[in-house]
């Protein structure tokens, strides 16, 4: 008698442990799926967040809008102003006959990254707006560039703000205001031969992908040791108009 009571009494031990750990294993696996699914869905939401931001950060520099602000749920991530990257326009006269100089302009400007707890970040870096995965990356809005044969408008796009500067939390303000445009250069005679655009940052290889896309560019290359992607424009158009925006950039929480 106490034999089959000991006997009862290991089945249902061993019976019992057997659900706890089925139960365990749907559990943590039905748990991790469903952190999945909510970090894909938050990449998402802050990919669409990105593209409002993109497009009322357009209002300042393309509408002449003196200043906008974007809100964004930052629930389980974190955004912040990243290192700054360097955009740089250069026009060449190889004939020596034109009587504009051949020019470089170069300026610095500070990408604002949205990171989700599994490392999806959103970038939006001089006007393009990019979805990265650890090195790589997709192409989610190109560089507010115009590139035609008959007029080509380049804006350089400088953003200040806090170097480093993180917030996290619930939600965050970004305050864009417009401090000043310059126009640095103006032809209207289509002097100049070559045209070149270079952008050196740690996203090259998705600023290749976008501008190599683009009419109006004749080709561009990689240089993985730079970090940095060199882009010659087609024939130099009729007019050519090269300015600079500088827009001041603050977080608020």
């Amino acid at each position: 008698m106490s034999e089959r009571a000991v006997s009862e009494v290991v089945g249902f031990a061993l019976v019992f442990s057997m659900i706890v750990a089925m139960v365990a294993i749907v559990t943590l696996g039905g748990m991790g799926q469903l952190q999945s699914a909510r970090d894909f869905e938050q990449a998402n939401n802050a990919e669409r967040a990105f593209e409002v931001l993109a497009d009322n950060l357009a209002d300042v520099h393309q509408r002449g809008a003196p200043s906008r602000a974007t809100e964004i749920d930052l629930e389980h991530a974190q955004l912040f102003v990243g290192d700054p990257v360097t955009i740089n326009v250069s026009g060449e006269d190889t004939s020596g006959a034109a009587p504009h100089p051949d020019f470089v302009e170069e300026y610095e400007t500070v990408p604002l990254v949205y990171r989700t707890a599994d490392g999806t970040r959103l970038v939006y870096e001089a006007g393009s707006v990019f979805r990265m995965q650890d090195d790589a990356g997709a192409v989610v809005q190109s560089a507010p560039l115009v590139l035609g044969t008959d007029r080509t408008s380049i804006p350089l796009l400088v953003y200040r703000g806090p170097s480093g500067r993180s917030v996290g939390g619930t939600t965050v303000l970004i305050r864009a205001r417009h401090n000043q445009t310059v126009l640095r250069q103006a032809n209207t005679t289509g002097d100049w031969d070559v045209l070149r655009y270079n952008v050196t940052s740690p996203r090259y290889r998705q600023w290749h992908d976008s501008l190599t896309d683009r009419s109006g560019v004749d080709s561009c290359e990689l240089h993985p040791g730079e970090e940095r992607v060199s882009c010659t424009l087609d024939a130099p158009p009729t007019r050519l108009y090269v300015t600079t925006v500088e827009i001041q950039l603050r977080l608020e929480k």
